[in-house]
């Protein structure tokens, strides 16, 4: 796999063409269902929170407060049934504009409770959380689809 194909082999000097940069920080959601027949599979709604920060980019940083809603499917089992509360580490790739969060959201993931891997679309951004997590999962496979909002966010000065 080649990690810096986007900056044409120069992570030094290179420039990612798309404008991309990375967004870090946390998320937490919550999915309740209802169980299908008695089985392992359930179909309800998610709602969750983002709030993530740029770093020193051009004497430029970001911050954005996401909230995110919609329905999904679970397939597996959790401590407390089909009511999942998870929590994690988030990492986003988008433009330097934390408008770029507005418009659908996806979700996609596989966890445990204590780990998980989990994609993310949260508007124009594509989002990873991968491994750690906090989690009433034992073993669940979720999707989800809906929307995603920015509650709030600023592009401030910063020095570097």
């Amino acid at each position: 796999m080649n990690m810096y194909g986007y900056v044409k082999l120069d992570p030094i000097s290179g420039t990612d063409p798309l404008g991309l940069v990375t967004w870090k920080g946390m998320y937490g959601l919550i999915s309740v269902g209802k169980a299908v027949d008695g089985s392992f599979i359930s179909v309800g709604g998610v709602v969750g929170h983002a709030v993530l920060g740029t770093e020193c980019i051009n004497g430029k940083k970001g911050v954005v407060n996401i909230l995110f809603y919609g329905v999904d499917a679970e397939a597996g089992k959790g401590l407390l049934g089909p009511i999942t509360l998870e929590t994690s580490t988030l990492e986003c790739e988008a433009p330097m504009d934390y408008t770029d969060f507005d418009g659908d959201f996806r979700l996609i993931s596989v966890g445990t409770i204590f780990a998980s891997y989990t994609k993310l679309t949260l508007g124009g951004a594509s989002c990873s959380a991968t491994g750690w997590q906090i989690s009433t999962d034992l073993l669940v496979f979720s999707s989800a689809f809906g929307r995603s909002v920015v509650l709030g966010g600023a592009m401030e000065d910063c020095c570097g």
